[in-house]
């Protein structure tokens, strides 16, 4: 998970791993090719590393690299294409859905972007302009707040009962 990518509702990222080895927001990269004229598809994929799960017995014996493939033209997490990702059909998986939006209205989605991987938020803090960073912190703090309250005062009433 990444430092700043935060839960919106109550969540349980894991329960995919019910039913495969990991989960996560899916990238595609690499170079595209045509399954058909009306399917372009991607010849590599991997997990984003700021919001990807796994099963430890799946993962334990692999030498797992969160690092980059600029070879692969692979992002964050890319590494592990050759250890997990390539002997996986993309279509087998479940994946995390996502979203890119400007973090107000008015802007454009990239001068200060917001992603939304289901009800998560992730701030994303290096991309767009540094002179939103203090608004779009702002922001993520008045969505996080009622979020916080709200686990305060269950925290409180679970105390006080002890």
């Amino acid at each position: 998970m990444d430092d700043d990518i935060y839960p919106t509702a109550p969540a349980d990222p894991f329960t995919a791993l019910t039913s495969q080895d990991w989960f996560g927001v899916v990238r595609p990269e690499g170079p595209m090719t045509a399954d058909s004229m009306s399917e372009p598809s991607f010849e590599r994929w991997f997990l984003w590393a700021g919001f990807s799960m796994f099963r430890f017995d799946a993962v334990r014996h692999k030498p797992l690299d969160f690092s980059q493939d600029w070879f692969l033209q692979l992002d964050t997490g890319g590494a592990n294409w050759d250890v997990i990702y390539s002997q996986v059909a993309r279509g087998d998986l479940t994946e995390q859905e996502t979203i890119f939006v400007p973090f107000k209205e008015g802007l454009d989605v990239s001068e200060a972007p917001f992603q939304w991987c289901g009800d998560w938020l992730h701030e994303v803090g290096v991309m767009g302009r540094a002179e939103f960073s203090a608004d779009k912190r702002n922001v993520v703090s008045n969505i996080l707040k009622p979020h916080l309250e709200r686990a305060k005062a269950k925290a409180s009433g679970a105390n006080a009962a002890d």
